[in-house]
């Protein structure tokens, strides 16, 4: 009897109430487990660890590079820098210090970085100070080497200030020929060279005519040619040709020939120069 009422039963049961009660009895089902605050657990009882603090040694490059410099210098003062960084970066591990309660106070590891903080500080310092010493030692060291010179006294190194009976440029036969015997003197031949080396140019030329026109005025050159032809007095052979050569080597223009030359072309043109003077007056 009870089989054919259960069968009666799954007729009027529908399909999808069959596969509903099939889908919830295959879930699984969890169980929440309750904590309550009353455990006597011995997990519950433990405190929680904080992590420990970890402290790297940082050494500023400063430091280091200051220290190299002061071991060639100084080997007895690197030593001392030396305990003191052992001094701060491994202090001695202390238990407690006083405050004014006279009650311990525990170390902490900031204490530490404010040490650190300090040497890297008082490092640069050290080193600005060493560049600044070695920077003054050699600008007292060019001082001591320039001559001293009392106020009113003329320097007389410059061959345009040591013959002050010449009218620079030289534009008549005796003036030239005090220069030229001037110049046949070794101190006063080399200081006219290291003087007229100093104009300096872009060619031999430009530096010749810088030099020359300081020295020779056209109206003495317009007698004169390299070579002393139509007429002329020859240049090659005086003391002031070579005092121009020396100098032209001086400044860089090693060639001897090219100097010839643009000294020779310097010459042919002091008519040119003249005449246009001339009409520039007009």
């Amino acid at each position: 009897m009870q089989a054919r009422a259960k069968s009666k039963e799954a007729e009027y049961c529908s399909a999808s109430d069959l596969l509903s009660d099939r889908d919830n009895s295959s879930k699984r089902k969890r169980i929440q487990k309750a904590l309550s605050s009353s455990s006597s657990s011995a997990e519950d009882e433990l405190p929680i660890k904080a992590p420990k603090l970890i402290i790297k040694k940082k050494i500023h490059k400063a430091s280091i590079t200051f220290q190299k410099e002061l071991r060639r210098d100084s080997p007895v003062e690197a030593e001392n820098l030396a305990e003191f960084n052992e001094d701060i970066y491994n202090p001695v591990p202390s238990t407690s210090k006083e405050n004014n309660d006279n009650q311990p106070v525990p170390v902490t590891p900031s204490n530490n970085c404010c040490f650190q903080k300090e040497h890297l500080i008082l490092t640069d310092l050290k080193n600005q100070n060493h560049l600044l010493r070695t920077i003054l030692t050699d600008v007292l060291n060019e001082i001591k080497k320039r001559p001293i010179v009392e106020p009113g006294t003329a320097v007389t190194k410059s061959i345009f200030n040591k013959f002050q009976n010449i009218t620079f440029p030289i534009n008549t036969q005796e003036d030239f020929n005090f220069f030229e015997e001037e110049m046949r003197k070794p101190e006063n031949f080399n200081e006219a060279v290291n003087e007229l080396a100093k104009y300096g140019g872009s060619n031999p030329y430009n530096f010749i005519k810088r030099s020359m026109s300081a020295v020779l005025g056209d109206n003495i050159l317009k007698n004169y040619s390299w070579l002393g032809r139509k007429g002329k007095e020859r240049l090659d052979q005086k003391t002031d040709a070579k005092v121009f050569i020396s100098a032209a080597e001086l400044c860089g223009f090693d060639n001897k020939k090219i100097v010839e030359l643009a000294i020779q072309s310097y010459i042919k043109r002091s008519f040119e120069r003249l005449n246009a003077k001339e009409n520039k007056k007009k």
